[in-house]
Order: structure tokens, then C-alpha cells, then sequence
């Protein structure tokens, strides 16, 4: 199956980092389907729509971040006639920005159109130390949404990257998380640790959000808003696997490290050698303070 075009729809909150994350989303796209027509289609979720000669510029929605804004522009393109063989890249403006581009050498061409054709949905794949639970899904991975690739079909299927739902039910006002919050222990450990630095002995992450800060009420609508974002950012992946053949982890890429990640995960040890890596680093660490 030829891919008729691609779409890459880009997410910003005003034109800040247009010079690097969106030169990045293109660049990467372009190399990943050279040849391909590319269509771009920008949505501000700021509002300010600094006009791009290469795109069409949309007002966002910024009730669901970067989500509903994305939901923004799946609708304008799918009002519009749309090859059913069209190929759709998101991407958001923190791309190469906050933590760096490096991971996106790991998208490579043959192997990401071979897989997007057979349905699947391509990108970086996060993965907690433990399973966690969120309003009744249970995962352990995810997709990294600053930059992936997703076939029209699965697009269409999923109709709304959005999740509503009763917050208040989540988030208390006291804490980050009500009382009988539907978030499982291990989910709301790991969310304390990466947005606040605050560690539970029983689920250790190893790691902290770049705009980490204790928890108080001046800021706790800031953390709840990100942790709302990550927990839309879980259900999507789950909502991606349940719709399709599942999420392609470009980390396993035959072509990474001459295929030693490729066959680590085809005999299912790739993730204990990473638990492994992440218990020693975490003692060896602990054992320098």
C-alpha cells in the first residue's frame, strides 16, 4: 500500500519554538517519508496563529493541553477530503526543546513505514518500574506524545485524543490526589516523585520532571493540570492498542545497535535488563549522597 500523503499536525502555544521543534517535526517526518507529499498543519492553542507559509494555522483548544488542541486539528483535516492512505504525525512544541531530540535517530524509514502499513501506531515508549491502574486500565508503558506516527485508519477509530471525565474524582484540594482517587498507589507514587521530588520507598522512579517543585496550593493547580496530562497521555496509549495492532517502541528497532534490542524484546528479556539497569543505578546512586 502506497501512503497518498502525510500529515504532520503540530501543536504550540504561540510560535516561541518554531525554530526548533518545528524545523525538527519536519525534518524528522521528511526524512522518515521522503517523497511523500506533506501536508503541516499548525494549531495554537495560545491563539496568537503567527501565519507559516508551509501550513494552515488553527486556534487551538487549550481545555485538554496539548490533546484537545490535537483534537482541534484532526477535525479541520478530516472535514476536509483526507486519503484513507494518509499517514499523520503529531508533534508538539516541547519537541528537541525540553529534553533533547536524540531519541528521534531511532525512527528508521523502512522499518517505521513497514509497521505504520501494517497498522501500527510508531514512537518512543516509556515504561514505569511497575504496573500501575487508572480508572479501571492498567499499563506499564506508554507512548512519548512530543513525537509520534499514527496511521489515518487509527486516527479515525480514536475520533478524539481527549479523555473527559469527572476530575474532581481524581485531584483533592488538600493534596495532589483525593482521598479515594482512581489512581492505584504505584501510579500516584510515581506521578509525587516525577512532579514534586517527593519519593515513596515502595515505588522509586528515579527520576524528576525538569519543572519539578514540593507540592502547596499556590502551585497545586499547575501539577494537577500536568498530572491530568499524563494520566490523558496513559489512557491514549491504551486507547491506541485496544484499536489497532498496538504501539511499535522505536527503542526495539532492528537497526538499533545491530539488532541486540531488536532480539532482547523478541525474547522478552529487554525489560528485565532495563529493571535491572534501573535497581543498580538507583543503589549505586543512593550510595554516593
Amino acid at each position: 500500500m502506497a501512503f497518498g500523503e502525510v500529515i504532520l499536525v503540530y501543536l504550540e502555544w504561540g510560535d516561541r519554538n518554531r525554530e526548533v521543534a518545528l524545523r525538527t517535526a519536519i525534518e524528522t517526518t521528511s526524512r522518515i517519508f521522503a517523497d511523500i507529499p506533506l501536508r503541516i498543519v499548525i494549531v495554537d492553542n495560545k491563539k496568537i496563529c503567527v501565519p507559516f507559509d508551509q501550513a494552515v494555522v488553527l486556534e487551538g483548544d487549550n481545555s485538554g493541553r496539548e490533546f484537545s488542541g490535537w483534537d482541534v486539528g484532526i477535525r479541520h483535516i478530516f472535514s476536509r477530503p483526507a486519503a484513507a492512505t494518509a499517514v499523520f504525525v503529531f508533534a508538539n512544541d516541547t519537541l528537541a526543546v525540553n529534553y533533547g531530540g536524540g531519541f528521534l535517530k531511532m525512527f528508521r524509514p523502512s522499518e517505521i513505514q513497514k509497521r505504520v502499513q501494517a497498522g501500527w501506531t510508531c514512537g518512543y515508549v516509556d515504561e514505569y518500574p511497575s504496573g500501575v491502574e487508572f480508572f479501571g486500565y492498567s499499563l506499564r508503558s506508554w507512548i512519548r506524545t512530543n513525537y509520534f506516527v499514527m496511521p489515518a485508519v487509527t486516527v479515525r477509530k480514536l475520533g478524539r485524543f481527549s479523555f473527559e471525565m469527572d476530575w474532581s474524582k481524581v485531584f483533592g484540594g488538600e493534596s495532589l490526589f483525593a482521598r479515594e482517587a482512581l489512581v492505584s498507589p504505584s501510579l500516584r507514587a510515581y506521578l509525587h516523585e516525577w512532579l514534586t521530588g517527593r519519593v515513596d520507598p515502595g515505588y522509586r522512579l528515579g527520576a524528576t520532571w525538569h519543572s519539578a517543585k514540593p507540592w502547596t496550593q499556590e502551585n497545586h493547580e499547575n501539577l494537577r493540570l500536568k498530572a491530568q496530562m499524563i494520566l490523558t497521555e496513559l489512557v491514549l496509549s491504551q486507547r491506541i492498542r485496544k484499536v489497532s495492532p498496538g504501539i511499535f517502541d522505536v527503542r526495539t528497532s532492528l537497526f538499533r545497535a545491530g539488532g541486540l534490542y531488536y532480539v532482547a524484546e523478541a525474547l522478552r528479556v529487554l525489560r528485565l535488563a532495563r529493571r535491572l539497569r534501573a535497581k543498580f543505578w538507583r543503589v549505586g546512586g543512593e550510595s554516593t549522597k
